[in-house]
């Protein structure tokens, strides 16, 4: 399909698919242009990286809580929600 001009049409000669295919990567490149400043939700991603999970970017993610830490807190809060 050809949707380079104002209707779409069929194109069924392969050697002008190609060329079609060919110049809308072109002209996409053109248009595309990355982003000059980063939303502030994207300063965590940048941080962390989507690597480590899509947790990290939730609110209640502590990174930098070690293991004892952890345990000592759900030790002395038990299961209370809140």
């Amino acid at each position: 399909m050809d949707f380079t001009g104002s209707v779409g049409r069929i194109v069924e000669d392969p050697k002008e698919a190609k060329d079609i295919a060919e110049s809308e990567g072109i002209i996409w490149r053109r248009r595309w242009r990355p982003f000059s400043r980063t939303p502030s939700g994207c300063a965590m991603v940048r941080l962390h990286g989507l690597d480590g999970g899509i947790h990290v970017l939730q609110p209640w993610f502590h990174g930098g809580l070690k293991r004892e830490i952890a345990a000592a807190i759900i030790r002395d809060h038990g299961s209370v929600d809140g």
